[in-house]
């Protein structure tokens, strides 16, 4: 988005070379309504109010556009060509509603499992291998779809869940010593759980080391948050989730991992196995 913003501010300081004041006025038109219609249908920043604001301020300056073009005064050399600019403005803006609609019933309306794998994992201890991992998945020809990676994908911590729930088809726990430690990783897992999803664990060495006192530390963690409450995450649910996912089988990772052992998983997973140690 960085570069619409960039090529925004450039077109925009171009607009005073312009031979008059209507095609000036034209363009200003063109570049700030395009801006307003792509922040608007992809909401680009990460926090919902800074969107809405971005929005809004382009708006105002569309609006100051529309003033002072009410006072622009035409002669008969510049007439023709800012007609000619006015009809190429309506139909940009002919298509606004329909661009409006689009965006709302996507919104309202997400498409089914848009993720092919979801890379549960925490970021300080597996964040550079999680992002190796999907860039392997990505390699494959069986995978067809997305693989979310929070870095890339999340938007809002509010719709996170929903997201494992509604849209992802197979869950990845990259298990590090600490990953059933985190509340979201967690919870991420128990909706994944709950609602059928397909989970596979690529374990680490020290993945296993996990007792009572740890699971009753997280259920803890878990009953702070209003937000797992309002989604079902109960403490029955997550120590019945933990307890199966512990037991599944999972492929174990090597020590120390190559280009040749990372293909190799990304290709295990793709083809859908799900327990064993690969050899490279």
């Amino acid at each position: 988005y960085m570069l619409v913003i960039l090529c925004r501010s450039l077109m925009s300081g171009f607009v005073a070379v312009l031979p008059s004041e209507a095609v000036q006025l034209t363009a200003l038109h063109v570049v700030l309504l395009s801006s307003w219609m792509i922040a608007l249908r992809n909401r680009p920043w990460r926090t919902r109010w800074v969107n809405w604001v971005d929005t809004a301020f382009t708006a105002v300056a569309l609006g100051a556009v529309f003033v002072a073009a009410s006072e622009v005064t035409l002669d008969s050399s510049s007439a023709f060509v800012g007609d000619i600019c006015v009809f190429g403005l309506s139909v940009v803006i002919s298509f606004l509603p329909l661009f409006l609609t689009t965006s709302v019933v996507q919104r309202l309306v997400p498409a089914s499992r848009r993720y092919q794998f979801f890379l549960c994992h925490v970021k300080v201890e597996a964040g550079a291998f999680s992002r190796w991992l999907k860039m392997e998945l990505n390699a494959q020809v069986k995978v067809v779809r997305n693989v979310f990676l929070d870095a890339d994908d999340l938007v809002s911590l509010d719709a996170l869940l929903m997201i494992v729930g509604g849209q992802v088809e197979t869950l990845v726990v990259v298990g590090t010593n600490s990953v059933f430690s985190r509340p979201w990783c967690v919870a991420e897992v128990c909706t994944a759980h709950r609602n059928g999803l397909d989970i596979a664990v690529l374990a680490f060495s020290d993945f296993a080391q996990w007792d009572e006192g740890r699971m009753q530390l997280c259920m803890e963690q878990l009953g702070c948050e209003a937000s797992f409450t309002k989604n079902g995450i109960t403490p029955e649910l997550v120590r019945h989730t933990l307890e199966g996912v512990l037991s599944q089988p999972c492929l174990h990772l090597p020590a120390q991992a190559t280009d040749a052992s990372m293909r190799m998983y990304a290709r295990a997973l793709a083809g859908g196995q799900r327990s064993g140690k690969l050899v490279v």
